[in-house]
């Protein structure tokens, strides 16, 4: 529209004679500007990466085909599907119940000793597995610190022994010298 404007202000300058005008030289570079900023737009419409016309083109057919191999593969399978629906309505005919179930929702349990009898002799038969364990490590701890004590306890009265035996040796009227025959035969 500005380019039309400014060639018709052109044209009539250079109709009506005026070659001369200061005008046309301004007039001239604004439509050939306008020229410029259309041939501009109308490439980047054409080709807006830069690139080459061809390269566009053929990824736009490479899209296109993908595209519609896409489509075909959906339609295929939305169409497996519906002939999927439509075989199972017809199959369903054959699983209507004619008679209902005989057998009760929930099982009345009838044998309660059957059940019982084993769980309860299971029970008591680990417990027994428990107490027999018990027993056998508490003996076993015993044993240990018996023998740790034993061991201590003959360390102990060894020591005790050799300390009597000292004392007796020290005391004038002790047993195993000699005023102890002394006093045998008094006694």
């Amino acid at each position: 529209m500005q380019r039309a404007e400014a060639q018709r202000e052109r044209d009539a300058l250079l109709d009506q004679g005026l070659t001369n005008s200061p005008l046309l030289p301004r007039l001239n570079a604004r439509v050939n500007e306008l020229n410029a900023q259309i041939s501009e737009q109308k490439r980047r419409l054409v080709n807006p990466g830069g690139g080459s016309l061809a390269s566009t083109i053929n990824q736009y057919e490479g899209a296109s085909a993908r595209k519609e191999i896409a489509q075909a593969r959906w339609q295929s399978t939305l169409n497996t599907l519906q002939q999927a629906y439509l075989r199972i309505l017809e199959q369903r005919r054959y699983f209507v119940i004619i008679v209902g179930m005989s057998a009760p929702t929930f099982p009345a349990v009838r044998d309660l000793l059957g059940i019982a009898v084993p769980i309860l002799l299971l029970l008591a038969f680990i417990y027994a597995a428990v107490l027999a364990l018990r027993a056998a490590v508490n003996d076993l701890v015993e044993r240990v610190f018996a023998r740790a004590a034993g061991n201590a306890t003959k360390v102990s009265a060894e020591r005790n022994h050799a300390e009597n035996l000292a004392s007796l040796r020290r005391c004038p009227g002790a047993p195993g010298r000699k005023n102890d025959r002394v006093r045998r035969t008094f006694s």
